[in-house]
This record gives structure tokens, sequence and C-alpha cells, in this order.
């Protein structure tokens, strides 16, 4: 009997000892009222989830396209959506906001709004109209911005244009003399910023590399029969790579592309190699879900400057897609020699513009 007694202490003593376990463990998890303060745990003992540093505060987007069409605008929401998610923004979009309509657009956000991003260079000068008559709000202007002018609620990611294009127009020239004819075709829509630089760059690195240039205005981000028909004529008058910054257009340039079992370089996203890969080349790619997480984390923490944030080669949030498709390696080769250059400033490149 006094065996069995015993027995039966040590198995409640053993019990005992597992439950003080299994509660220290709540605790540390949960958190004890001294988290209370932190978001760590309820007074209560029940478990809460630790608050998100951006809760309580409201953020819009606006872009020029509708975010299911073409490459910029899809990115870009995908990225803002994640952001929101993360830090605990409550978020809204508006889509297809014309250049002219911006103002009109931001003045009605903004009482509404701690932080709104205009997801195009297109937009700066509406942010730079309206931010100073709503300085309680933040405005982030995503993709170019030539300067804050002053104002403290304005900031800028700006995307080095002139980088991008010439890693771009690097591969493409590379790629066409391989192919025959050493010439590069550029099919362009309107002449905001930084479609103003990218071929500007293109242009620069394909001439420096023994290539000629051509380019064609089409004045609209969606007439997809425009970007067809300009890469067209340049593929008619030689062109063996075309290149395109027409937003929801592309898709034209790239029909151009297949149909006259010519070459492409893409640009903004990863996914455009596998639009037309049996004759895409590579993106040059920008990480969108790494700035708009910049954003997110600078504004909810309360460390956002008026300012511009570079998104660029040289801080490795522009690169190119590998590997290299439908050409063969040493453009590959030589195309991240390039970058690398780029990227620790033995290349410098500069900023040049073209207009229509």
């Amino acid at each position: 009997m006094t065996a069995l007694r015993d027995g039966r202490w040590w198995s409640r003593l053993c019990i005992v000892a597992l439950l003080v376990v299994f509660a220290g463990a709540a605790l540390a998890a949960c958190g004890d009222d001294e988290d209370e303060s932190s978001g760590g745990g309820g007074g209560d003992g029940s478990c809460t989830e630790a608050a998100k540093p951006g809760e309580g505060k409201r953020v819009a987007m606006i872009g020029i396209a509708p975010v299911n069409e073409g490459n910029w605008d899809p990115a870009g929401y995908q990225a803002f959506t994640k952001m929101a998610e993360k830090y605990g923004f409550e978020a809204s979009n508006q889509e297809s906001v014309a250049y002219d309509q911006a103002a009109a657009v931001l003045r009605r956000l903004a009482p509404e709004n701690d932080l709104i991003i205009a997801h195009s260079g297109g937009y700066e000068a509406a942010v730079l109209e309206v931010a100073p008559e709503f300085p309680d709000t933040m405005f982030v202007n995503f993709a170019d911005l030539s300067s804050t002018q002053g104002n403290e609620n304005v900031a800028g990611w700006v995307i080095d244009s002139n980088q991008t294009g010439y890693l771009a127009g690097t591969t493409a020239c590379l790629a066409a003399k391989q192919s025959g004819e050493a010439k590069v075709g550029y099919v362009n829509s309107v002449p905001i910023p930084a479609f103003t630089k990218y071929p500007a760059s293109v242009r620069d690195a394909a001439e420096e590399n023994g290539c000629e240039f051509d380019i064609r205005w089409t004045n609209s981000f969606s007439d997809v029969a425009k970007a067809k028909q300009a890469a067209l004529s340049m593929i008619d008058d030689g062109a063996e790579v075309i290149l395109s910054s027409a937003d929801t257009a592309d898709a034209g340039s790239r029909e151009a592309v297949v149909e006259s079992d010519k070459l492409y370089v893409a640009f903004f996203v990863p996914t455009e190699v596998d639009l037309a890969p049996d004759h895409t080349i590579t993106a040059v790619a920008f990480d969108f879900d790494g700035a708009y997480d910049q954003i997110g984390k600078l504004f909810a923490e309360g460390e956002m400057e008026a300012k511009t944030y570079p998104v660029s080669v040289t801080n490795g949030m522009v690169e190119y897609v590998t590997p290299f498709r439908n050409v063969e390696g040493d453009v590959e080769a030589k195309s991240l020699e390039v970058q690398d250059q780029v990227r620790n400033g033995d290349i410098e490149v500069p900023q040049s513009k073209i207009e229509p």
C-alpha cells in the first residue's frame, strides 16, 4: 500500500509539473500583464495578436490603368496590398485615373487618408499642386519625382530610368548583332519623365555597342494597334530587337515581334518574359515589393522624409531576369558584366532624355 500511495503521489507530482511548464509556455507566447501596453497579451490571460505598426492609418493608391491589365499597375497594386497587410494599414485604391483628373481625385482622397501613393511619374504635377493644401496627408510619387518643391509632406520613390534603359539597350544591341542587322527599335507611348529617359539610355547603350537606334511614339498607353504598327514599321526598316514602354499596349509590340520572328527585351516585372517566351530575351525588372515595403515601414514608424528615395541598379532594386532566353550565352555574360559595372560605379550612366 505504501508503494502504491508513493506511486500515485509521484504521478500527481509529474502532472502538476507538466501543467506548470505548459502554463509558463502559454504566458511566454501570449505575454503577461507587463506586456499588455505593447499589445503582447491581454490582462485576462487570453492571447491577442501583436498590434501592427500601421494600424489606424489609412492609405490610398491611384494608378493610371486597371490593376488587372498591363504590367505597371498590376505590379504596383500587388506590392501595395502586401504592404498594407504587413503593416496593418486600412487601404483603398482607385484605378484608371488620367493625369488631367489626378488633382481632383487627390483632393477628394486627401481628407480621408494619412498617405496617398500616386503610382506614376506622370502624377508629379498633380501631387505638387495638391500637397500644400493638405499638410497632414503624406504624398508619395512612385516612379519619378524631380523635386519636392519644399513640401514637407511629399516624397518620391524614383526609379533610375536611365540605368534601366542602359541595361536594356546593352542586351538589345548584343542580341541584334547576333541575329543579323545591328539595329534596335523602341516603341514609346507618352512622354512622361520616365519615358523620356528609358529610350535615351537604350539609344546610348545601343550606339556604344555599335548598333543603330530607332524610335516610334504612339502617345497612348492602351492602343495595341498603334504599338503593333510602330513595331512593324521599325522591323521593316531592319530592327532585329524591339523594346516597348507602352503599358497595356505593349501587347501590340509583342505581337509584331512574334509575327516577324524577331526578339524582344521587356521592362518592369519578371513575368513579362513569359508573355512571348520564344522571342523574349529578358526583362529589366524592378523590386516593387521591396520598394513598397520600404514605403510602408518608413511611414508606419514615422520616419519618412520629404525627399527622393532611389530604386536603382546601384542599390540592387533594378536588375535583369535570368537566365536569358533565345540568345547565345555570351549575350547574357556580357550583359551581366555591364550590370555589375553599373552597380559598383565603374560605369556611370548619363542622365539623358529624348523627346518626341
